[in-house]
């Protein structure tokens, strides 16, 4: 992998596996001498900085060169897009409860209406 430093503008591979542009924030040796990475995915919260190894093969001072088709110019170190087009998955939304004033109104409504069908027939 490329040589960077802090502060190097760069493209990193993110976890679904999309090469998006990025900032070396921070590097460290390991103690077996391999360089590691701190990269920051440009748009994304500090939250989803990850550290890759140097020869991990997902941190490049280019882009690759099949990655480019439908990639603007601009989609580079520009700032023009607040956040990469796919966010993470989140848990969705569980439906609100129902209260009991809520479960009573409804058995009232259907009891009501069970009360009207039964003295139709009786009149009729």
């Amino acid at each position: 992998g490329p040589e960077l430093e802090v502060g190097d503008k760069c493209y990193a591979l993110d976890i679904r596996m999309v090469w998006c542009s990025a900032t070396i924030v921070q590097r460290q040796r390991e103690f077996s001498g391999q360089m590691l990475y701190k990269v920051h995915y440009e748009g994304w919260k500090q939250r989803w900085d990850e550290w890759m190894a140097r020869d991990s093969g997902r941190v490049r001072r280019d882009m690759p060169p099949s990655s480019l088709k439908g990639v603007s110019s601009v989609d580079m170190f520009s700032g023009s897009r607040a956040a990469p087009q796919t966010a993470p998955t989140t848990k969705a939304k569980k439906e609100p409860k129902a209260t009991a004033a809520s479960k009573a109104t409804a058995a009232g409504t259907a009891a009501g209406s069970k009360a009207s069908s039964v003295a139709a027939k009786r009149t009729a």
